[in-house]
């Protein structure tokens, strides 16, 4: 599991590149609010918990952060989204241009998500007993947009993010996996999982997930 730390400070600069699309402002979270306050040191630890790429050409990295404010006296934990979305130039197709887009989970939202989350499962797989369609949707407080459709046409789930200008949105053919997955990612988040005194019960989570797949497909 990556570690990365550094510090930003914020004196209220802003740069340009012609290259980069106008997405608007990003959205608001507790960490994302603390961190746009100018003339402020801020410092942040991150751990990548997932790197992966969507069926649209979008990359989803997923990591785990903490937040603490110059003086100590404020601490924010959560999961940081990153969107990389690549597109081509149409003034010259050998050019591609990206920019990431990022939005925060706080940390008090992760029991309300692994409801959501496991909500989502049931109904897709009883969806899929049933062999029915339709689709699910939950907006977390940064605008991080979490659900799937099921249609005759496509089969989807996504995470997305939705900024003033724009939404976008990172796509996976499997369900199932994906919203598992994710569930997964926001449990080690709220144990602190990620943390180097933490491997082994991670270790021991990994394996008990994969103990209990197994059974389920014995049992089928």
């Amino acid at each position: 599991m990556k570690k990365l730390a550094f510090f930003v400070i914020t004196l209220g600069l802003s740069l340009s590149s012609q290259a980069q699309i106008d997405f608007g402002s990003a959205p608001k979270s507790k960490i994302l609010t603390e961190l746009d306050k100018k003339q402020t040191t801020h410092s942040v630890e991150s751990w990548e918990l997932e790197s992966t790429k969507g069926i649209n050409k979008v990359n989803l990295v997923i990591e785990a952060v903490k937040y603490t404010s110059q003086d100590g006296s404020n601490e924010q934990k959560g999961i940081k989204m990153i969107l990389i979305p690549e597109y081509i130039n149409t003034d010259n197709e050998l050019a591609l241009s990206s920019k990431e887009l990022v939005s925060y989970i706080d940390n008090s939202e992760y029991p309300e998500i692994i409801v959501v989350l496991n909500t989502m499962l049931n109904d897709y797989r009883k969806k899929e007993d049933n062999n029915s369609h339709g689709s699910m949707t939950y907006i977390t407080e940064g605008n991080i947009k979490i659900g799937f459709v099921q249609t005759e046409q496509k089969e989807i789930a996504y995470l997305s993010i939705l900024y003033s200008k724009a939404e976008v949105i990172c796509e996976f053919s499997d369900i199932d996996d994906f919203l598992s997955e994710l569930k997964n990612y926001i449990d080690v988040a709220s144990k602190e999982l990620y943390l180097p005194e933490n491997v082994e019960k991670l270790r021991k989570a990994k394996k008990s997930n994969h103990e209990a797949k197994d059974v389920i497909i014995n049992d089928i």
